[in-house]
């Protein structure tokens, strides 16, 4: 063997590189005709909604979570009743509440308590601790000074009430009276209930 085939440099095996846009995506072969359920399986996956044509069969759909889907409502913030339709409940109209402590060293009271205009008295309610003693020891509520209108209370009581359903005056005012004749102990507490327009 001469030295000139001996020391000749070995050529490189020929590779053919083809372009990266000639590979054609699975998507693009053709249908084996030995598989008909592959083309029958395509058409149930492109009739479902909402899925992608190149979404593969087997994959799941992620469950959003409630919180992030929709805002809960009330019904469903916990166990209960559900209800459905029209709900009423007035605008602008919610329970508020008067509250006037006193003692017996403080009679004879006659206070004036103001009210938005409008405002209707639901319940007028007094506690007593202890109770008042002397002579039919009471607590009136009015419309003028000095009235009983609305709700006499019985303070020799340790609770009472009354529910009068009355409206407050143009003038916005109620008032409150107590009256003690020989009382000598008593502290009491007049609520009043009211739902303003």
């Amino acid at each position: 063997m001469s030295s000139t085939m001996k020391d000749a440099p070995k050529k490189a095996p020929k590779f053919e590189d083809k372009p990266w846009s000639e590979e054609k995506p699975d998507r693009d072969k053709k249908e084996d005709p030995d598989k008909p359920e592959q083309k029958e399986h395509e058409r149930e996956h492109e009739k479902e909604p909402g899925k992608q044509k190149d979404q593969p069969p087997d994959s799941k759909e992620v469950a959003v979570p409630l919180s992030i889907a929709a805002p809960v409502t009330k019904s469903q913030s916990g166990p209960g009743t559900h209800l459905s339709g029209n709900i009423f409940s007035g605008q602008g109209v919610v329970p508020l509440q008067r509250r006037v402590d006193f003692d017996y060293t403080q009679a004879p009271i006659d206070w004036e308590i103001l009210f938005p205009v409008g405002s209707i008295v639901t319940q007028v309610i007094s506690a007593t601790n202890p109770a008042f003693n002397g002579t039919t020891p009471q607590a009136k509520v009015g419309t003028a000074s000095g009235g009983a209108q609305v709700a006499t209370l019985d303070l020799t009581l340790a609770f009472a009430k009354a529910d009068p359903a009355a409206q407050v005056p143009a003038s916005g005012k109620l008032y409150l009276g107590v009256t003690l004749t020989g009382t000598t102990a008593g502290k009491g507490t007049v609520l009043i209930n009211y739902s303003r327009p």
